[in-house]
């Protein structure tokens, strides 16, 4: 009804003005009228228009065929470069019909393992589908919408509509779309979904349209839809960034069934649109046979493919060998994780990684409204070093033995579209000891329990993720530790504090080139050799920095990658790192740490990848003391 009014609003106001009547002899008279100024439109007139042009266009296409690629970068555990998985992508379209066929799909050059019913064994991780979309809605009380300043995409005047939604707690979208001025049509949404409950806590997406001629009218048609999403999952949080760009389009083809349906014979995966979202469609064992051009073209059969529903579970591989000057020998790992987002069907995920002598948990799942629950446990199974290091250099003497173990429970709510809080409440045990290189004068400090809070802030901006943290902890027990004359610590080392922030965003520059920049500040207080914070392999990297042998209380982190897949076997990494850091056993000056790094992933039989990584350290100490350090890593892994 309310499309209704505003449409005869708009016929009126195009209506032209009822002739004159005769006028009395004598009572004539005329003047001059000029024109300098349009009505200007209201955002109600602009929205009507819009739709009444998207009917129009929707008469005229009543089927297409858009193709193009789509590429997909996300961060993993304890790897330093971004994952890619990029695909060739088909997309059907017509009223009551949206698929997407991906073809060849491969991760970083290797294929992505695909079963005879050509569901791939990588989840979808996906968000809730919104309860109406804006555009649709015309006058619909569920939004509010608003004129802004106009503006130009791509030489074309547009209209820019801001849309909110009206209350809260439904799944809608905040943002706004660009309209033609010239035939309202949509030329770009710019959109962040609100609502979410999943583990997907924030996703915004951005529609691009081009014009393209349709029985001699433009038509607007999706050119590239790229989508940022951030996924909290049990013990890890990544951004999710998915571009998928349409060079290709079809409007009407004559041959769009035999088309799917040749699609849905083969081994492609295709992704159908459905009422709980994007889902799989399973390929039938035997399909029946194709029909041939010169045969009427029929429905497609509703057997030949079946919705398949969402893969939930992942079990990955991983070995490898890490060469360290820090490390005696050749340190060899091997690991086996395993991924369930619908834990027993009760919507929790669990997150499960064995290396050898560790083992990782980490469950998770959604509470009250927008909050989610994680629980997370960590031990180490066997002892090993806690190294000292002074200037680098190692002190034997000083090293004791440690096996810890931690334990974790998070509380996350989401406010608004894309701002998170999380609490986490944390117990840890060093599990410290004397080692067999421990010098006899040395007294080693206590094997506390240790009690911390930690509380972080996030929110995405521009395609930022920027973050916030602070943690305060306690020792329950602790005392004076180091060689006689020279201990350290007292009553008020028993506790200490640490803050930070950063920065990242991941980019897809091309379908097979990616990058990253992250940019972290951290700083502490209270804190001595056992608290500092320090480079590692796995959740502190700093390229060509061995591990463990700079710890400090305060400093700035760069990292940036650039990837690029060179062919289906190759793919290439190129690392550059800077670290300004005060180490307090050095005195009180910052000094920087830079890193430089490459890598080379090979694709390898039965799609398996293996990763070749170097790091080059100009200011870090090798074995001698000497500056400039180098360290290896060699990794393969491998989706089960």
């Amino acid at each position: 009804m309310n499309a209704a009014v505003a449409l005869l609003a708009i016929l009126l106001q195009a209506a032209p003005a009822p002739p004159p009547q005769d006028d009395p002899p004598g009572a004539r008279f005329s003047s001059d009228v000029e024109v300098v100024a349009r009505r200007e439109l209201t955002v109600e007139d602009v929205l009507a228009r819009h739709r009444i042009a998207a009917d129009r266009q929707t008469a005229r296409i009543l089927s297409s065929i858009a193709t193009g690629t789509t590429a997909i970068v996300f961060n993993a555990p304890a790897l330093a470069a971004p994952m890619a998985v990029t695909s060739d992508t088909t997309v059907f379209t017509r009223p009551g019909l949206l698929e997407i066929e991906h073809r060849d799909i491969r991760m970083n050059g290797a294929a992505v393992p695909v079963g005879a019913d050509a569901v791939p064994r990588l989840p979808i991780i996906d968000t809730e589908r919104v309860s109406a979309a804006p555009l649709e809605l015309l006058l619909d009380r569920r939004y509010r919408y608003r004129l802004e300043k106009p503006d130009f995409i791509d030489g074309h005047p547009c209209y820019v509509v801001a849309f909110a939604p009206a209350g809260r707690g439904a799944m809608l979208l905040v943002g706004r779309a660009w309209i033609s001025q010239e035939d309202f049509g949509l030329v770009r949404m710019d959109a962040e979904q609100t609502g979410l409950r999943g583990p997907i806590v924030s996703s915004r997406q951005r529609d691009e349209y081009r014009p393209a001629d349709v029985d001699g009218e433009r038509a607007w048609v999706l050119r590239r839809s790229e989508t940022q999403q951030s996924y909290e999952g049990p013990g890890h949080r990544t951004p999710i960034h998915r571009v998928m760009t349409l060079d290709g389009f079809i409007a009407n083809p004559g041959d769009f069934d035999l088309r799917r349906e040749a699609v849905h014979r083969s081994s492609s995966v295709v992704l159908a649109m459905t009422g709980d979202g994007f889902r799989y469609l399973r390929r039938d064992a035997t399909p029946p046979a194709m029909a041939t051009p010169g045969e009427a073209q029929t429905a497609l059969p509703a057997t030949l493919r079946t919705v398949a529903g969402r893969s939930t579970r992942i079990w990955t591989l991983a070995a490898g060998v890490i060469i360290d000057p820090n490390i005696d020998d050749p340190l060899p790992f091997a690991g086996l994780g395993y991924l369930d987002l619908d834990l027993l069907g009760s919507g929790s995920q669990l997150n499960a990684f064995a290396a050898g002598p560790f083992l990782q948990l980490a469950w998770s799942a959604p509470a009250l409204g927008r909050n989610l629950l994680q629980v997370r446990a960590f031990a180490s199974l066997v002892e090993y070093n806690d190294r000292s290091f002074r200037d680098g250099i190692e002190r034997y003497d000083e090293n004791i033995r440690q096996r810890p173990a931690t334990a974790a429970v998070d509380a996350i709510r989401t406010f608004g579209t894309g701002r998170r809080v999380r609490g986490t409440y944390e117990i840890a045990r060093p599990g410290l000891r004397r080692g067999p290189d421990t010098a006899d004068a040395f007294r080693t400090p206590a094997s506390p329990t240790v009690h911390s809070f930690r509380l972080v802030a996030e929110t995405e901006l521009s395609r930022w993720t920027l973050s916030a943290w602070a943690s305060a902890a306690r020792r329950d027990e602790w005392h004076e530790w180091g060689f006689a004359g020279n201990l350290e610590a007292d009553d008020d080392a028993r506790a200490f504090e640490k803050a930070g922030a950063s920065v990242a965003r991941s980019f897809v520059l091309r379908p097979r080139l990616a990058a990253r920049v992250d940019l972290a500040a951290m700083a502490g207080r209270g804190l001595d050799r056992f608290s500092r914070f320090t480079f590692d392999g796995l959740e502190n990297r700093l390229h060509g920095s061995p591990s463990a042998a700079v710890r400090f209380d305060r400093g700035i982190v760069l990292r940036t990658a650039l990837s690029a897949t060179a062919t289906r076997a190759l793919r290439g990494d190129v690392f550059v790192d800077l670290a300004v850091v005060r180490d307090p056993t050095q005195g009180a000056r910052h000094r920087a740490f830079p890193g430089l790094g490459a890598s080379a992933e090979l694709r390898l039989p039965r799609s398996t990848l293996m990763s070749v990584e170097w790091g080059y350290g100009s200011q870090a100490r090798d074995r001698e003391g000497r500056r400039g350090a180098h360290v290896v890593r060699v990794t393969a892994y491998k989706i089960l």
